[in-house]
């Protein structure tokens, strides 16, 4: 009996955060999920490229909207409450845009969907430094990356055999009604502290030390360099995973819808293996700044056979596809390499300025993508009515990707090492 005691207290801190990085999946499914709906919405709405973009980045305007105040809200309100309650407005979000029969109106509840995610993440990483001790923290922070790209992937091929099944509508709903069971578990499993969720708030910060940390963080370099970097080569996820793959495979590379998505889909599986993978290489090796540079690097050569090699085949896609999300995991140092280059008082803040340019940037990139398949379809980048677009014109906007790397690359060699200073 003892034993079955000891077993259970040591599984208790792995199924809390595991609980609660639920939401960070449902709500990457949900973010991800326009790669297998984009056809349905240009038909339904009526809309053109940069339309479908621009309500993609809803979900990233609301998350970045809300970011800089999540770590707050965080420090002085019950972690359980607040992914509860989160969890709770994006599922009901996401079951509303479903029904959602205007552009506009489909636009507000992605929007308030997205603001929820602002606290899916740093959520976990709150739990997590309660549950676990911090030599234990690299490990549990691949676990909840991992748990992310599952809702990825949920989003791609699956919700795709729904859509044909049912139609998108349903097959949204269905979806939503995944993310009411999601927060019955979460209820029952997820507790503030390991003192039988009994939450004491910190002592109140003043102003004065908000305003210290905030211009700490603003002033390290540091924290831009890992942020950009961090964006930009979050941008095959955020960019290519979640809106344009689907559509980039099947009219670049004549694949079926079916394979486009299987296709896509190897970049969630890629960084859900690469995310810990890197994590380990770094701290064998003792080194972040190298690990980043051939990260980006190994992206920047990947993505150029997608440029330079117009008739690949599905197989040959996949290994490129999933290799670019292995490579691309690197980005995931970024954040060691922030608590690393900062006094700890200034580490919430620091990782939210990151998290700040990384959404922000992949909000941003999510409609130039589709302002540059306008203006290569027709000359101008705002077009009145809907347009089929050819290979070339996902051609020409995928260029993007590998400019993006290539100042991943640069930015990487101006980093410092910080891994001597942990």
């Amino acid at each position: 009996m003892s034993i079955q005691k000891s077993s259970l207290i040591h599984a208790k801190p792995w199924v809390v955060v595991i609980s609660a990085a639920l939401f960070f999946a449902y709500f990457f499914a949900q973010m991800n999920m326009f790669n297998a709906l984009g056809p349905s919405m240009i038909h339904h709405f009526n809309i053109d490229a940069l339309s479908l973009g621009n309500l993609s980045a809803m979900s990233l305007y609301g998350n970045v909207l809300l970011i800089p105040i999540a770590g707050l809200i965080l420090d002085r309100i019950s972690t359980r409450h607040v992914i509860l309650t989160n969890m709770l407005i994006c599922t009901l979000t996401t079951l509303l845009f479903s029904y959602a029969e205007t552009y506009t109106i489909a636009a507000i509840f992605r929007f308030i969907a997205g603001c929820t995610g602002a606290f899916c993440f740093l959520s976990c990483i709150v739990l997590a430094s309660r549950w676990f001790t911090s030599a234990q923290m690299g490990q549990v922070i691949g676990a909840v990356v991992t748990m992310a790209m599952l809702g990825g992937a949920l989003a791609q091929e699956p919700l795709l055999i729904l859509i044909h099944q049912y139609g998108w509508q349903l097959a949204v709903r269905l979806y939503a009604f995944l993310g009411f069971a999601f927060l019955v578990l979460m209820f029952f499993m997820i507790e503030d502290t390991p003192e039988k969720k009994i939450w004491y708030p910190p002592p109140r910060m003043t102003l004065d030390d908000l305003k210290s940390s905030f211009f700490a963080a603003v002033a390290n370099p540091q924290n831009w360099l890992c942020g950009v970097y961090t964006s930009l080569m979050n941008l095959m996820v955020l960019v290519i995973g979640a809106v344009w793959g689907s559509g980039y495979l099947q009219y670049r590379f004549q694949l079926t819808a079916d394979d486009a998505l299987q296709v896509t889909f190897l970049i969630f599986v890629g960084t859900m293996i690469g995310s810990p993978l890197v994590g380990m290489i770094s701290d064998y090796l003792k080194q972040r700044k190298q690990v980043m540079i051939y990260g980006a690097l190994i992206s920047l050569l990947l993505s150029l056979l997608l440029i330079l090699f117009p008739h690949l085949n599905k197989a040959m896609l996949a290994l490129i596809f999933f290799a670019l999300g292995v490579s691309t995991s690197t980005q995931v140092i970024s954040y060691p390499v922030i608590v690393e280059s900062n006094l700890p008082q200034h580490t919430g803040v620091s990782e939210s300025l990151a998290s700040f340019l990384i959404l922000g940037t992949g909000a941003i990139f999510q409609n130039i993508f589709g302002l540059m398949m306008n203006f290569h379809a027709k000359g101008t980048f705002l077009l009145r009515i809907p347009h089929e677009y050819n290979g070339s014109d996902y051609h020409f906007a995928f260029l993007l990707i590998p400019i993006t790397l290539l100042i991943s690359v640069c930015i990487s060699c101006c980093l410092k090492e910080s891994y001597k200073k942990h």
